[in-house]
């Protein structure tokens, strides 16, 4: 129900991107889109066209332009990795739990760290969870992944009481180190 419901809100506004469109392109572009008769030339329906193609992507255009840092963050955050001093005989079966150091960062229009708790009203805006696999027992550091969550754009949809944005998805590392190293996570 919920995919009809985005269908019928993407027709919709693409109906009003070729509204808005051809409105700029009769108004405003007048001399480039009519001939000496005043009739729609082929060379102005492109133009509307691509205007109403800019129109259209205009609202998640931050998350196209901030997507390829995104995936490379992404990428990164792809897998756990061995901590200093470790491998795979030493993290064997182990009992752990996890901490995470959490940061929020602006990736679009400018790459700055900011206050954990707050969210700006501009830019993508992502949450960098560092995770940190310690032993239990020991307390010592295992492996090291992360897990970013995507946490504002411009236009973002509702979704669960939250705004998530429709082009960022979520990057978890991959679990299947810690299944192979049969560890046991413990609630702490």
């Amino acid at each position: 129900m919920i995919g009809l419901g985005v269908l019928l809100f993407l027709c919709i506004w693409g109906a009003v991107a070729l509204l808005i469109a051809s409105l700029i392109g009769k108004k405003l572009l007048k001399r480039f889109t009519k001939d000496a008769e005043g009739r729609t030339t082929s060379k102005g329906v492109l133009i509307i066209l691509v205007l109403s193609i800019l129109v259209f992507f205009a609202p998640i255009a931050d998350e196209i332009i901030s997507y390829p840092a995104y995936s490379k963050m992404c990428q990164d955050a792809g897998k756990y990795e061995f901590a200093p001093n470790m491998d795979e005989k030493k993290v064997f079966g182990r009992e752990y739990h996890i901490d995470l150091e959490e940061k929020r960062v602006q990736i679009f229009p400018t790459y700055k760290e900011l206050e954990l708790h707050k969210v700006p009203h501009s830019g993508v805006v992502v949450d960098v969870s560092k995770r940190k696999i310690i032993d239990t027992n020991s307390k010592e550091l295992l492996l090291v992944g992360t897990h970013i969550k995507a946490v504002r754009s411009f236009f973002a949809m509702p979704w669960d009481g939250s705004r998530i944005p429709w082009l960022l998805h979520e990057c978890y590392p991959n679990e299947e180190l810690i299944y192979n190293l049969q560890l046991k996570r413990t609630i702490s």
